[in-house]
């Protein structure tokens, strides 16, 4: 099954080129297949972006985009990794990627913005 969770920041607050805002999602689990971002209003022109899953105790980057200014869709993915945290590979040099596993909240922050900015995320998980 397919679910599609959508959430947004509360509005930036710091001062212009400083402002940052956080958001999170209902609970979620599940693989994220795919994050869409989207600016509610002018974007600044510059911000970082991130999102993490709050309930991952390395709180492990699920997406991060420095100095973005547009709308951004992507499908986040990590290495796997061997029982002896080595990434895996297919021939030595390419490695093996999966979805990342989530649960508990979404946790989207968006910094450097300005005033009033607000971000809304769209992630698809599948169950």
């Amino acid at each position: 099954m397919i679910d599609l969770v959508t959430f947004t920041t509360n509005p930036a607050a710091g001062g212009d080129g400083a402002a940052s805002a956080t958001g999170y999602s209902p609970p979620v689990f599940g693989k994220l297949l795919s994050v869409n971002v989207q600016y509610n209003d002018d974007p600044p022109a510059t911000a970082d972006i991130a999102l993490y899953d709050e309930g991952d105790p390395a709180q492990e980057l699920l997406v991060f985009k420095s100095n973005n200014n547009s709308d951004f869709r992507c499908y986040p993915r990590r290495p796997v990794q061997s029982n002896y945290d080595v990434d895996l590979t297919y021939d030595g040099s390419r490695k093996i990627c999966d979805h990342y596993i989530v649960h508990g909240r979404l946790k989207g922050v968006l910094s450097g913005a300005n005033d009033g900015d607000m971000i809304t995320f769209m992630a698809w998980l599948e169950r």
